[in-house]
């Protein structure tokens, strides 16, 4: 969220204006098969009737983008800081309308053996997203190491 609201000015006003906020770990469902998955980040318009969102141990409601990333354990330099400071603060929300929706991997040992793995993982997270909004953006992050 901190790359995305650096660079793309049309989010950070919507999150300015209270339109869109983000999920961690949310639960998305292909309503056609059933299927569940979670998606590492959401970035979705929250609900109507806003539930009580999962959060981490201590976290405020909406607590300061700094303090979310110390919550996250996210490291960062001190002009990092500086940067997040200036920005919105961008609210973790129960998500209802998934605009974007991220799914982070990684594979450390035997790369090729893992691949059929990895991308059945990717194709299913894939369909689950699109099974539970149309118009959502699927996306993945995959390390390799």
């Amino acid at each position: 969220m901190f790359d995305l609201l650096l660079n793309c000015l049309p989010l950070r006003k919507q999150i300015e204006a209270g339109s869109v906020g983000f999920g961690i770990n949310h639960e998305l469902h292909d309503f056609q098969t059933r299927r569940k998955r979670t998606s590492t980040l959401s970035s979705a318009r929250p609900p109507l009737a806003t539930a009580a969102s999962p959060r981490p141990a201590g976290a405020a409601a909406c607590p300061p983008s700094a303090e979310l990333a110390e919550a996250y354990s996210v490291l960062l330099t001190p002009p990092e800081r500086a940067l997040l400071a200036s920005l919105p603060v961008f609210p973790v929300v129960a998500v209802g309308s998934v605009y974007v929706a991220l799914e982070a991997k990684a594979t450390m040992t035997a790369h090729v053996k893992a691949l059929p793995r990895l991308h059945d993982e990717l194709d299913s997270s894939h369909l689950t997203v699109h099974g539970h909004a149309d118009h959502a953006i699927a996306a993945a992050l995959v390390t390799i190491t």
